[in-house]
């Protein structure tokens, strides 16, 4: 499997472009982001990114999961659930990123989206630089005793890296890990590229 130079579309930037919704990003909805609408609408092959768990948690699934909140007792129940599945998430991301396997059976997506990333990242961030903040981020930290403030903060700081860890480099291939969005276009030239990406 090569790196299907020249795909008849590529996507970079920010959630609007990867797909995310409800600050939460999913296979299901990068599969439903613009970028592979406006492909499917044109017969064109789109390969979008396919996390194998939701980054840091599938706020959509955890509302619907849960019900209507009536009393205190049901939220405590929702927020235990919460924190749970967010201490659970973080800790496969962790191990997933600790060795060396792939991590989808794609060498790269044509959708390279990273909700929450910045004008910047689109030249400086890799996937290797990401895992050096994750790895950061968690020294020290042990999940299994974290409050739910505390995953909280972790959730909001862990986002950006551990989505950008893996769609940047899906493969794990040590050739790849040290590639910015920009360096994948130039890599691959697509015939259209669409950017998306409202910070700075």
């Amino acid at each position: 499997m090569d790196i299907r130079p020249e795909p008849e579309l590529m996507v970079i930037g920010d959630s609007l472009a990867q797909g995310c919704r409800s600050l939460s990003v999913t296979k299901k909805f990068c599969s439903q982001s613009w970028g592979a609408k406006i492909s499917s609408i044109a017969n064109w092959p789109f390969i979008p990114p396919d996390h194998k768990r939701p980054v840091c948690f599938d706020a959509e699934k955890l509302i619907r999961k849960s019900g209507l909140i009536f009393d205190l007792f049901s939220a405590f129940i929702v927020i235990k659930s919460l924190q749970n599945t967010v201490r659970e998430n973080l800790k496969g991301w962790q191990k997933d990123f600790a060795g060396e396997k792939a991590l989808s059976s794609q060498i790269c997506f044509d959708n390279i989206g990273i909700a929450g990333t910045k004008i910047p990242d689109l030249l400086q961030r890799t996937s290797s630089s990401s895992i050096d903040e994750i790895q950061a981020i968690l020294k020290d930290k042990q999940l299994d005793t974290c409050s739910i403030g505390e995953l909280a903060n972790l959730a909001v700081s862990l986002h950006i890296p551990i989505n950008a860890a893996f769609t940047l480099n899906p493969s794990r291939k040590q050739k790849f890990a040290s590639l910015t969005p920009m360096d994948w276009v130039e890599k691959r030239k697509p015939k259209r590229l669409i950017t998306s990406c409202i910070q700075s």
